[in-house]
């Protein structure tokens, strides 16, 4: 089971729904069935820029960030939790990102928390392969999500 803790309001667009079909599509395609627990934030552009220079280096704002539970940490959390880490959205860049796709901010919003859910279970996308296979279950999860 993958649990998505909101630390903050979501965006209007986004839904109760959403979240719950993510929760369970994410917890499908993953193949989970004990409870693994991801914080969701919505930050603005100048947060997400600071914590991409703070944490990649890098001075500029991006869509997404996720932050693994460190070695110290990892584990099992309070209740039983088995905690993944945090996933840091920038609704202000996903939206630019969604108009310039041309897509709905929901559809956008939804893969990039599906995107962070799955860094935070191990997946990237360094290499084609990688890419490849990541981005193939995103879109599956999206699909899911968006279906109905």
């Amino acid at each position: 089971m993958i649990v998505i803790e909101q630390t903050n309001k979501p965006p209007a667009v986004l839904k109760p729904l959403d979240i719950a079909k993510l929760e369970k599509e994410l917890a499908y395609i993953l193949r989970t069935k004990s409870k693994k627990v991801a914080s969701l934030t919505f930050v603005t552009e100048a947060k997400i820029q600071k914590l991409n220079h703070d944490f990649r280096k890098i001075n500029k704002p991006t869509d997404v960030l996720s932050f693994q539970v460190g070695p110290a940490l990892h584990g099992i959390g309070e209740e039983g939790k088995s905690l993944l880490g945090d996933i840091v959205v920038c609704t202000a860049y996903a939206r630019h990102e969604a108009d310039r796709r041309g897509m709905t901010l929901r559809e956008e919003l939804i893969r990039l928390i599906a995107h962070g859910v799955l860094h935070l279970s191990g997946y990237d996308h360094a290499t084609t392969e990688e890419e490849a296979k990541m981005f193939a279950m995103q879109e599956r999860v999206v699909e899911a999500v968006l279906s109905v």
